[in-house]
């Protein structure tokens, strides 16, 4: 089998970094027994056979050879190398088996396919195995090539509409808190050992998990927690992987339009996937669609939540201020004891997602004082994230998109009972229209005013998005403003704050830039709003 080893960036080997003539570079680098991904160099422990590579997928041979060496691994063809294996996997955009000819050219000469894919169809020297499902092969390949790096560590994986990121985050802090070297897989990216690496996807594809894990593992670490999306279990990029431990948040209707779930029936399904990946999952009994969740489901289940009969309880919720800082106290009632916690994050949806991250880690033997310790000072960029103004106001982003987060959103505003609560709002392009109609209800309801500004339309009208939440916050009787350009807006929204005021800006949370058509332009509201501030002052 094959594993990898990071030895760092080759910084005293200009040579090596250039994309200059990078398929010689690689042949190269692979003939001294050096494998190379994404610029990144890991060490080839081993070789390994096309037979032994497929081991683990019922496959035909319909052409060559199994018996050949594979020498790379690759599911885009833009990576794919000589004497390597490439993997038709189709998507909703584009398929795989379009792209074959192109791993051809590229020097790959082992293909696993669901059908020969014409480009290659009389390509003498192919050597061609058929599989039914080649997005379940990659993966079952990915686990294989980096030598199964799952089994190495604690996985522990996170589900629901709402609520990921932040309990990775906490628990993330409480695990280290305990001595653990911990990374982290989601929506912010891949976080291990000082490396960060940004993320197409909340949950990658399979290829790109593995050979996180196998860096993850090479560099120390013994925990990963990871955000395992509808989205990840409905093209089986987490295939195969088995979590010592799960989380179920809770779910509503969301990522349903033509390039993510065809309904909520199937949005739901993908996520109960987790259970029968799971050692043990930790459910939500506060979550609205429980009896739905659990519905069916035949491996173990604890649940928490804020009532009684619960096994991980909190009790004594109290929304309060330590500080200046919004937070959230309660008392933790569980079978491996009881005390007090604070979270220096606003609302009593707060004490929700940290009582799920209590859960993991005390079942993996933390004590509370670790847990204590790393979750007061957890801060989750983007998600409630509170900023420290020079203003008699508080000052929050977020990145609430949906129904569930916009509503808990408000609803934790209201909770500290803020003079006004004024909102710059906006959503991203690409998503399903019902996301707006809900949104500007609720704030339409709950908002004192709203400021409606652009927030990454993509290749969607902007003013199509904007519309469509003006229009649900009038059907509801609100008061609002159109600015598209999201500078403005906040300045806007500051100009208009007072005393006591709470500010919400959301729709970016922790995205650093605006996406409009292809293209990615940077900006930071945290920038913003220091900038904001420092022209006060001049």
């Amino acid at each position: 089998m094959v594993g990898g080893r990071d030895d760092g960036p080759c910084t005293n080997r200009d040579w090596l970094n250039t994309t200059a003539n990078d398929c010689s570079r690689r042949i190269f680098l692979r003939t001294i027994g050096i494998l190379v991904h994404n610029n990144v160099i890991l060490q080839r422990i081993v070789t390994m056979t096309f037979k032994e590579l497929l081991q683990d997928i019922p496959y035909t041979l319909a052409r060559g050879d199994d018996a050949n060496e594979v020498a790379d691994l690759a599911y885009d063809s833009r990576k794919a190398m000589p004497d390597g294996c490439f993997i038709c996997v189709p998507g909703f955009d584009s398929d795989g088996h379009s792209y074959a000819l192109s791993a051809y050219e590229n020097g790959a000469r082992l293909f696993l396919c669901q059908h020969i894919p014409e480009g290659i169809a009389n390509k003498s020297d192919c050597i061609i195995a058929l599989a039914e499902d080649t997005r379940k092969g990659l993966a079952l390949a990915a686990a294989r090539w980096f030598g199964f790096p799952a089994k190495e560590m604690k996985l522990i994986g996170i589900t629901g509409t709402k609520g990921k990121t932040s309990i990775t985050q906490l628990l993330k802090n409480a695990l280290e808190e305990a001595g653990h070297t911990v990374g982290v897989i989601g929506s912010m990216g891949a976080h291990f050992a000082g490396h960060e690496m940004p993320s197409m996807n909340t949950t990658p594809e399979s290829y790109e998990i593995h050979a996180l894990l196998r860096r993850m593992v090479d560099a120390g670490v013994d925990f990963c927690v990871m955000e395992a999306s509808s989205q990840g279990f409905l093209l089986h990029r987490t295939y195969g992987l088995h979590f010592d431990a799960s989380v179920f948040t809770n779910i509503s209707a969301d990522h349903i339009s033509k390039t993510e779930h065809k309904d909520f029936e199937e949005y739901l399904n993908c996520k109960k996937m987790i259970f029968d990946q799971s050692e043990l999952t930790f459910v939500n009994r506060d979550a609205e669609q429980y009896r739905e969740i659990i519905r069916g489901v035949s491996s173990p289940v604890q649940t928490y939540g804020f009532h009684a009969g619960v096994d991980f309880r909190a009790k004594n919720v109290c929304c309060g201020r330590e500080k200046n800082k919004l937070g959230v106290t309660f008392i933790v009632q569980s079978p491996f004891g009881e005390f007090p916690m604070r979270v220096n994050q606003p609302g009593k949806f707060s004490a929700s997602n940290a009582l799920a991250a209590i859960c993991v880690a005390l079942y993996f033997g933390v004590s509370a004082a670790a847990i204590s310790e790393g979750m007061r000072n957890t801060v989750v960029c983007g998600r409630m994230e509170q900023l420290s103004v020079p203003a008699p106001y508080s000052l929050v982003i977020d990145f609430a998109h949906n129904r569930l987060s916009v509503q808990s959103m408000i609803e934790t505003a209201r909770q500290y009972r803020p003079r006004k609560v004024i909102c710059v709002f906006g959503l991203e392009g690409e998503r399903a229209k019902v996301r707006r109609l809900d949104s500007g209800e609720l704030l339409g309801k709950g908002v004192d005013y709203t400021i409606l500004a652009n927030a990454s339309p993509r290749r969607t009208d902007p003013m199509e998005i904007i519309g469509d939440i003006a229009g649900a916050i009038d059907g509801a009787g609100g008061k609002y403003s159109v600015i598209p350009d999201r500078r403005e807006a906040i300045t806007f929204a500051l100009d208009m704050a007072g005393e006591g005021d709470l500010v919400l800006l959301v729709g970016k949370g922790d995205k650093l830039y605006e996406e409009i058509g292809k293209e990615k332009i940077p900006f930071d509201e945290r920038k913003v709003v220091s900038e904001y501030f420092v022209g006060k002052e001049t």
